[in-house]
């Protein structure tokens, strides 16, 4: 009997410290990748960190080459900018970009001016990003449909041309033979599904380059041409067939529009993650996810605003190579010891696709370069497009 004691003392001690293991985590089993992980601050999908290059082009001339390591369950810090550079397109006054589009075979890329210069002509750049050099420059003509506004802001491509889209009114795209960067035609938006109220036209091709999405502000018929705000609510979208612009047609698909405030959101620069399943489009105070194929919102994402309440701009949306997570580039005023007045930094900021929450804080990808110039004090940093190369 005191044997048969002793023997259920010892199981119901090996129970209760079994328990107590269990109970404190002593089984435990890692969180798969693709499964929802809550930290103390963001609850975001765990996955692998990513590195690559990406190229950030800007107002004074030249494009900021920004070497990354992307760590989304990093909620705090998940950008790190491990190296910086640039590559001098020329003086701001000829020269200032908003543009980057890579090719795909990696190797060359392509960036038209946002501005003309006093030669009334428009600068488009053919660069090696092997040299971070310039190989070839053409200049071109606004045209004599031109009312006002910027030059080329966003771009697209298909294997053989570069086309950037003209920001100004009238807006146009213009198709660019990639190898003899001839200009093969320039195709306004003469289709009465488009008509003349409308400003800022921006654009992206497809992944597989059978489409191109024109996208537009939509304006009263007071506005159009015109500086916001716009009297009109409408982000305007048109799917266009590629093969048909390659020869100089603008045929429209399929179009949509997304509803967003005319006093605060303006649709600027776009980018589908690699698989075309959805859009990525920058709004300034938002970003939005839209699907690829219906051109529907999916997901609206709240630009945050700075600590003195300034609303930072969201210009640009990159994906990241998982297509999980995406980039934004903003337009954010810093404080700078001895200057009264914010200077506007550069900076790139992570969300996650899925659920539109930001993860973190945004990272500078301009001012550790103006402040080694000397310039950080004196010049704002007025960056806005985007496109990269992961690391396979």
């Amino acid at each position: 009997m005191q044997n048969l004691k002793k023997v259920s003392i010892i199981v119901g001690l090996l129970l209760v410290a079994m328990l107590i293991i269990v109970g404190c985590g002593g089984t435990t089993t890692e969180t798969k990748t693709g499964e929802q992980e809550t930290t103390g601050k963001t609850e975001v999908t765990k996955a692998a960190a990513m590195e690559g290059t990406i190229y950030l082009p800007g107002e004074g001339g030249h494009i900021a080459v920004a070497k990354v390591k992307v760590d989304p369950s990093n909620t705090d810090n998940p950008i790190e900018v491990t190296n910086l550079d640039r590559i001098t397109l020329g003086a701001a006054a000829t020269n200032a970009t908003h543009d980057i589009r890579i090719d795909a075979d990696g190797k060359t890329a392509f960036s038209a001016a946002i501005t003309k210069g006093s030669d009334g002509k428009i600068r488009i750049d053919k660069i090696d990003l092997s040299t971070m050099a310039s190989t070839k420059e053409i200049l071109v003509d606004p045209g004599n449909r031109y009312v006002g506004g910027p030059m080329y802001c966003a771009s697209g491509q298909s294997e053989k041309y570069f086309m950037p889209v003209f920001m100004g009114y009238e807006g146009f795209i213009d198709v660019i033979d990639k190898e003899t960067m001839e200009t093969k035609h320039r195709v306004y938006f003469d289709d009465p599904q488009i008509g003349k109220n409308y400003i800022f036209a921006h654009g992206v091709s497809t992944p597989d380059y059978k489409y191109f999405i024109l996208s537009l502000n939509a304006t009263s018929a007071d506005k159009a041409g015109q500086m916001p705000p716009r009297g009109n609510p409408d982000f305007l979208l048109y799917k266009l067939d590629m093969a048909a612009l390659e020869q100089g047609q603008l045929k429209i698909v399929k179009s949509g529009k997304i509803a967003a405030d005319p006093a605060t959101a303006i649709a600027f620069r776009q980018t589908f993650t690699s698989d075309g399943k959805y859009l990525l489009q920058s709004g300034r105070d938002r970003a939005l996810v839209i699907d690829g194929e219906t051109l529907e919102l999916v997901t609206k994402v709240d630009v945050p605003k700075g600590e003195d309440g300034t609303q930072w701009e969201n210009h640009d949306i990159i994906p990241t190579a998982d297509n999980k997570y995406a980039i934004m580039t903003l337009r954010a005023p810093d404080k700078v010891e001895g200057v009264d007045k914010p200077v506007m930094d550069g900076k790139i900021m992570l969300f996650e696709i899925a659920t539109g929450k930001i993860i973190g804080k945004p990272v500078s990808v301009c001012r550790a370069c103006h402040e080694k110039m000397g310039s950080l004090k004196t010049k704002d940093s007025n960056l806005c497009g985007a496109d990269v190369i992961w690391k396979k």
